[in-house]
């Protein structure tokens, strides 16, 4: 009968240390929980944003407009949530930084630099939480603590469509003259 005892003993004790199974999509659903919360000072516009990235982060539907029903997500969008799922399976104290900046060059390529910047701050207040949670193991910041160097960036300068135009070419004369043309005869053909 005692050894039965300090076998649970033993048990609680070892149940008490061992790491919490809580992950970074459990998280990020309790840190979206208290993001409209009247508390949180963040600005109204920063939290639909924020609201907008963890729904692509989900792959769930866009919001309705003006009453209307769901949207769908873009392809783009569903390549974002299709990224952050191995992420969100993980503890956060097992995310390593390499996953991290993977996850974020995943979303450049495929939502822009701008899309990314925001995901890398929806992680990072994740990850805030995380820290308060002492069960969870997490020391450090790890999205706060990235960093990257001006050959290899955190989240590289990448824009999400090509127009195929160069934004540093200024038209020569003959290609504004042509322009001109263009615009007249148009104007003279709509007989304005």
């Amino acid at each position: 009968m005692r050894a039965a005892a300090l076998a649970a003993d033993q048990a609680a004790r070892e149940a008490a240390n061992a790491p919490d199974p809580t992950t970074v999509g459990e998280l990020l659903v309790r840190w979206r929980t208290g993001l409209h919360d009247s508390s949180n000072r963040l600005h109204d516009s920063t939290k639909d944003d924020y609201d907008t990235v963890i729904r692509s982060l989900f792959g769930e539907s866009l919001r309705p407009l003006r009453g209307g029903r769901e949207r769908p997500r873009s392809p783009e969008r569903l390549a974002m949530a299709q990224a952050f799922e191995p992420v969100a399976a993980m503890r956060p104290a097992d995310v390593d930084a390499r996953t991290l900046k993977d996850l974020l060059r995943s979303v450049a390529d495929t939502n822009g630099k701008g899309t990314a910047i925001e995901v890398r701050s929806v992680l990072a207040h994740v990850w805030d939480l995380a820290m308060e949670d002492r069960k969870l193991g997490v020391q450090v910041n790890m999205v706060r603590a990235l960093r990257g160097t001006e050959s290899n960036p955190v989240i590289p300068d990448r824009t999400k469509r090509v127009t195929g135009l160069d934004p540093k070419h200024a038209p020569t004369d003959d290609e504004y003259r042509f322009l001109i043309d263009a615009l007249a005869s148009e104007i003279r053909r709509q007989g304005r």
